[in-house]
């Protein structure tokens, strides 16, 4: 960085400082500039060492003069000394005045033309330009070199500390933290939540997202990973903002940990694909229980002798909800049918079924079948289609094929074909029992109500009197007496098999 001393120590120049401070040496230039207008501060943009013969100063002006060009951000002014210029060495009141604004007052000898002193600082300037860029690029290598040695975030993340000493965390796109260097950063990130406050924020935003805060851990900003996709976030940190040259390598650090995350991702995308055929091997192929045990441990389940299946309903898209839930739970096994756009097929292993139902989205309704045996994937699948019925009708965002009755869960584990059966068989010679359709209605009310009149005739609208001359009439059609307990629980089978054929359809 070149300061005002540096210009002081050039022998070649010769300038004198006539009145400064050590704080005034110590500011850096960016430029230098000439100028003989009366009020030079509106061309300047800050960092400049002003040069002058002083042909408008005057005892008058000057401490105004030295006062708005610092204002403006110039550094120090130099004063033209010469036989045929303003000044032959620099006036008491001027060296006062400088003094008393607090910017440095040079002298610049006869012998030194100002163009001379205006090329050693762009000299100075592009040197130092040159060099941070060496170092950039130097840095840039040894950040390439190690992602491409592999090995995930790690090694790249040790050669940006190193290259900048600045602490550096890489956490995925729920906060969760992945890895960290120096020692220690990762944990205390994760102890400290720093994605916490900015991650609904930075989530929604995607790879348009960015923050910085500051705190405990000086100021800390979070950049998106990944290039099509929000992979990630690299969180950097220090006690001071970073430099240009830190910008740089930040940028660069996150575009090859982009790179990094996408060849994760891709071979996650490979993995799932293998465990989603395994798992429709499980629902569709009716494996033998060696079989099915031997694609559960494939699959990582804790258990391989028990399963357990979701469907979730997504109005939104079944594959847009299951692309959400792979990110945020790749652990879950998800499948989908093209035939059901708005259904997902899910192996549970690990997370909750509410936490699935959070992460796949606000709308999306699940059905969870009972543990059952590894082989038995096809029951699993039914029951959990009955429960998510069962969820939809009464409102139940998760809803466990054991909430729907023992009666629905036994049923679900039989074949469709003969659940459909079973039902028309007992429930089709009411269809005429009554005008306009109204028996299985009726029947169906009544057997809900557990035989309470009032209840049922509530529920259907109509007097009780009605209700018991419609019941009269559909004994009479089936030949059941309906204060039987058993006869209600026969029809109340049959409705429940009716209703568990339709979800499997």
């Amino acid at each position: 960085m070149l300061t005002v001393r540096d210009l002081l120590d050039d022998p070649a120049l010769g300038l004198t400082a006539v009145a400064a401070t050590p704080e005034g040496l110590a500011a850096p230039l960016a430029s230098a500039h000439v100028s003989e207008v009366e009020n030079p501060a509106p061309w300047l943009q800050g960092g400049e060492l002003m040069m002058t013969t002083g042909m408008n100063l005057s005892p008058a002006r000057a401490e105004r003069y030295l006062g708005d060009i610092a204002a403006a951000g110039a550094v120090a002014l130099g004063l033209g000394l010469g036989a045929e210029l303003t000044f032959q060495e620099s006036p008491d009141w001027l060296v006062a005045a400088a003094r008393a604004v607090g910017l440095p007052l040079l002298e610049v000898p006869q012998e030194t033309p100002f163009i001379a002193v205006t090329k050693a600082v762009f000299a100075r300037l592009a040197e130092e330009q040159y060099a941070e860029l060496a170092k950039a690029n130097d840095a840039q290598r040894s950040l390439t070199a190690a992602a491409a040695r592999g090995g995930g975030p790690v090694p790249l993340l040790t050669a940006f500390h190193q290259a900048t000493r600045r602490w550096c965390v890489v956490a995925d796109p729920r906060g969760r933290v992945l890895a960290g260097h120096p020692a220690g950063a990762a944990g205390e990130a994760e102890r400290t939540g720093l994605l916490a406050a900015e991650l609904p924020r930075l989530r929604a935003a995607g790879l348009r997202g960015s923050a910085v805060s500051s705190g405990p851990w000086g100021e800390v900003r979070a950049v998106p990973l990944g290039l099509d996709t929000l992979l990630g976030f690299l969180l950097v940190g220090g006690e001071r903002p970073p430099d240009a040259y830190e910008r740089t390598l930040t940028a660069t650090a996150a575009c090859l940990l982009s790179l990094d995350a996408e060849r994760r991702a891709a071979q996650e995308r490979t993995d799932r694909e293998a465990r989603v055929a395994a798992f429709r091997r499980l629902l569709v192929d009716d494996p033998s229980p060696e079989q099915a045990r031997a694609l559960l441990r494939s699959l990582r389940v804790p258990d391989p002798d028990r399963l357990q299946v979701a469907v979730a309903w997504c109005p939104g898209g079944a594959a847009t909800a299951v692309e959400r839930l792979a990110s945020a739970l790749p652990e879950v096994t998800a499948c989908t049918d093209p035939a059901r756009p708005e259904e997902a097929v899910l192996l549970l292993s690990g997370p909750t079924p509410e936490a699935v139902a959070d992460e796949m989205g606000a709308d999306v309704r699940l059905g969870v079948s009972a543990p059952v045996a590894a082989a038995s994937g096809t029951a699993a699948l039914r029951q959990a289609r009955y429960a998510l019925g069962v969820g939809r009708r009464t409102g139940v965002r998760v809803s466990g094929a054991a909430d729907a009755g023992s009666a629905a869960l036994l049923l679900s584990l039989g074949e469709p074909a003969a659940l459909a059966g079973f039902a028309d068989a007992v429930l089709d010679p009411l269809a005429d029992a009554l005008e306009q359709g109204r028996a299985l209605p009726t029947l169906r009310a009544f057997l809900d109500a557990n035989g309470a009149w009032e209840v049922a005739a509530a529920d259907l609208g109509v007097h009780r009197h009605t209700l018991r001359h419609r019941i009269r009439r559909i004994e009479e059609v089936t030949g059941r007496d309906l204060s039987s307990a058993a006869e209600r629980m026969d029809l109340l089978l049959a409705f429940a098999a009716r209703d568990l054929a339709a979800s499997g359809d």
